[in-house]
């Protein structure tokens, strides 16, 4: 059975604190709900669109916007593998999301589109310490089945398997395809999370194994994604430090 929610024109909605996040005020221009029951009674699905998003928060200084924001929830096929029960699987995408307070040099603002979708093999109880270790040694995994983020001059494409490590690390295995790698490089050294000798050796030796275009487009490059013991590495280099998750 499907049951189905649709509000159309301006609905707005009051967030209050959780988790230390600040006071939220949600304006949507229109909201559909769906959700999917099996015929035992059982859960199967859910989503969520909306259009014309704006975010107020701390007292209207900081407006994000999205016009366009989809997300859907499924359980995954227990038939798809062995290793252990499946969890489920998440599907989002993303149209001109415009975070303002997030506005990097030579990227801008707007986040013109995301798609991305993933499946989380194991349960997790809880989240928290024991119950995400507890995951891990079970051998859970998320799996990105595809994500992209295209960000001014940056699109980036990536597939892969995130896991934690035995510190609670992300531990990840990734294939990334990427144009307007050198003006992302650029912007995370002028928006302070990597050095400007990082954004300039990573340039050079990035840009020396990518593969040109026959169009005149940026160049693609294709590289391993990786995430072990605590870093965060594009091919060679290492752009950041990874945190402990859970404490």
């Amino acid at each position: 059975r499907r049951y189905r929610l649709s509000l159309v024109g301006p609905h707005s909605v009051e967030l209050g604190r959780l988790r230390g996040l600040r006071e939220l005020d949600v304006l949507s221009e229109q909201i559909i709900v769906v959700a999917e029951v099996g015929g035992d009674g059982a859960f199967s699905g859910a989503m969520l669109d909306l259009a014309g998003l704006k975010i107020n928060s701390n007292n209207n200084s900081h407006t994000s916007t999205i016009s366009r924001l989809e997300i859907r929830l499924s359980d995954a096929n227990p038939k798809e593998t062995e290793r252990l029960d499946p969890g489920f699987e998440v599907s989002l995408s993303a149209d001109n999301v415009d975070i303002l307070h997030l506005n990097v040099h030579r990227l801008g603002s707007k986040i013109r589109k995301v798609r991305a979708g993933f499946k989380l093999i194991g349960e997790i109880s809880k989240y928290d310490k024991a119950a995400a270790d507890a995951w891990r040694q079970a051998g859970g995994t998320l799996e990105v089945q595809w994500l992209q983020v295209v960000w001014g001059a940056l699109d980036f494409r990536a597939v892969g398997t995130v896991a934690l490590d035995d510190e609670l690390r992300p531990l990840a295995a990734m294939t990334a395809d990427i144009r307007g790698f050198v003006a992302a490089l650029q912007a995370l050294a002028a928006a302070g999370m990597i050095s400007s000798s990082a954004a300039r050796t990573g340039s050079m030796a990035l840009s020396l194994i990518a593969t040109p275009s026959s169009d005149g487009s940026p160049s693609v490059l294709t590289v391993p994604l990786t995430a072990q013991d605590g870093g965060l590495f594009l091919g060679p280099v290492r752009l950041a430090r990874l945190p402990i998750l859970f404490h």
